[in-house]
């Protein structure tokens, strides 16, 4: 028995002694090093994210003065596909800008993490002095619910509840135009996607590509004559022409400038599928519903 309990340490030596070396994984990385590089993310992210902020709140101004002008067209007497069209223009620019400022943070929180913050926990000791080799701070790392994660949540928060403010006020710029001229608006607004979350790796940013998908959706009508709906469809996209459709709306659009509107008039009222499919293929990219009163 007492050479039983002997013999057990000198074979789990022997075992750690005989693991090929490959298998080896580097040192984790050093505290004060962590400490550092983590210090400079944190404080980019907040910079980055309080410019976001402003360059949202600026946007989003810029559409309400638009939303004013519709609603003063309209409210005296105004209501007409020229009206709409502004409308619409400026639903266009509203998401489009948004998206560029989303691209913009998440191109700048990037760099502050692989141009500087990576490179600070190299200079102080983190990795060999040479190359890193993958090996950085947990939080840097995207899905380890870190510094990275923190500042894409923090970020959709900002513009979730930026989208939410804006879409409020549609509402009540809706009740207040059915109230007064006998217009029904109908709005639906959501955040350009991909929402980005730009990679950042040892000196490269990786970006993420483009998808193509409905971003906006806006009709009204009279309330006291038929069959004079509009409606006014808006998204992002990539690649060959796009066809929008929804009841007798038909429309191909042309997504290579990163950005597409379109829009229907003289529509009957009803609830609608939306349906964006590619042309070429007829494949279905996106299905949702609209509403002409």
């Amino acid at each position: 028995m007492l050479s039983h309990f002997t013999f057990r340490p000198i074979v789990l030596v022997l075992l750690v002694l005989l693991v090929p070396a490959p298998l080896l994984r580097a040192a984790a990385p050093d505290n004060q090093a962590a400490k550092a590089a983590n210090k400079i993310l944190k404080t980019g992210g907040k910079e980055v994210l309080k410019e976001y902020q402003d360059d949202l709140k600026d946007a989003f101004a810029v559409f309400e003065i638009a939303a004013d002008d519709f609603a003063d067209e309209v409210l005296d007497g105004n209501f007409f596909s020229g009206t709409f069209n502004d409308l619409v223009d400026a639903l266009a620019l509203l998401q489009d800008t948004v998206q560029d400022d989303q691209e913009q943070a998440a191109q700048d929180f990037g760099a502050v993490t692989s141009f500087e913050a990576l490179p600070e926990f190299e200079a102080q000791g983190g990795g060999d002095g040479n190359d890193l080799m993958g090996i950085y701070p947990r939080g840097f790392y995207p899905g380890a619910g870190g510094l990275v994660d923190d500042f894409y949540e923090d970020m959709e928060q900002v513009t979730a509840k930026a989208y939410a403010k804006a879409q409020k006020a549609l509402r009540k710029l809706a009740v207040q135009l059915e109230k007064k001229a006998g217009v029904a608006l109908t709005t639906q607004l959501f955040v350009p996607t991909p929402h980005p979350r730009v990679a950042a790796d040892e000196g490269t940013v990786i970006f993420q590509t483009e998808s193509t998908d409905i971003d906006f959706i806006v009709t009204a009508s009279k309330l006291d004559t038929t069959g004079n709906g509009m409606i006014g469809v808006g998204g992002t996209g990539a690649g060959p022409d796009l066809e929008v459709s929804a009841g007798t709306m038909s429309d191909l659009v042309d997504p290579s400038g990163g950005r597409w509107s379109t829009t229907e008039f003289a529509v009957d009222e009803g609830v609608y599928e939306l349906r964006l499919s590619d042309d070429a293929s007829g494949q279905t990219i996106q299905e949702l519903t609209l509403g002409v009163r």
